[in-house]
């Protein structure tokens, strides 16, 4: 009975010895947040030691950190203001663990004598991994010249695209635009595009048939919300022996 009493026990231990493994090897972050533990304070001569635990998430590459003082206890903080005066962990920070300040308080110990000090360490201006992966989209378009069409691509900071317009009406027959071009990735939402192509304008009127060669010429952006993609471009058409035309274009579609 007592071997048994003695078995249990190192098994309840050592499973609640493995628990507590677990839970420090937990993060306190999620992928886009920073964790700031409760400054620690202690002191040195006219040095004040003010030590704190920082935690970058996984997608964070690096934050501001600012030092605060309170008199009153910390029912309200301020920025300190004698910045040549804080040393150490402080500004711009790109790694995780314990940090440490020093804040030298010999100029103002009398200000501070019978004060209520508290501090607090505060994190602003978070730096976080950009999205590098590449991005297909598909976007069915519509024109101001009658057209409506498909635009279809690949980008990663640089990519390319290739679309198809047509009026898709019975009045003509042999007719479209195919462009190409480049598209590239400015920031996450914004995706300038240019190219150009060719196209030709086949119809007939009462008993005789015209045709057009047509060379466009566009530029745009498409904007990405989420995975939904807007387009808009302006595109001047130059129609071999007539002149050149200008449309505008419009788009919706999917980014993934």
């Amino acid at each position: 009975m007592n071997n048994l009493l003695k078995y249990i026990t190192s098994i309840t231990l050592l499973l609640l010895f493995s628990l507590g493994l677990s839970a420090q090897g937990t993060s306190k972050t999620t992928k886009n947040d920073v964790y700031v533990g409760e400054p620690l304070l202690s002191r040195e001569g006219r040095t004040l030691i003010i030590e704190y635990d920082l935690e970058l998430g996984q997608n964070v590459t690096s934050c501001e950190v600012e030092l605060l003082i309170s008199i009153n206890g910390g029912s309200t903080f301020a920025p300190i203001s004698s910045k040549d005066k804080l040393k150490g962990d402080i500004g711009r920070m790109t790694t995780s663990g314990l940090k440490k300040i020093t804040y030298d308080i010999d100029a103002i110990k009398e200000q501070l004598a019978g004060k209520k000090i508290a501090f607090k360490v505060q994190v602003k201006n978070k730096k976080k991994i950009q999205d590098n992966k590449g991005k297909f989209f598909v976007v069915g378009t519509a024109s101001t010249f009658g057209m409506y069409g498909l635009r279809t691509g690949y980008v990663k900071k640089f990519g390319g695209y290739f679309a198809y317009n047509d009026t898709f009406s019975a009045d003509f027959f042999n007719q479209g635009i195919v462009t190409g071009g480049v598209i590239m990735r400015a920031t996450p939402w914004l995706y300038p595009y240019a190219g150009t192509g060719f196209g030709r304008f086949y119809g007939h009127t009462g008993h005789s048939d015209y045709f057009y060669h047509l060379f466009p010429f566009e530029a745009g952006a498409m904007f990405k919300l989420g995975p939904v993609a807007l387009s808009a471009a302006v595109e001047p058409i130059l129609v071999l022996g007539e002149g050149v035309a200008c449309t505008f274009e419009f788009g919706v579609g999917f980014c993934f």
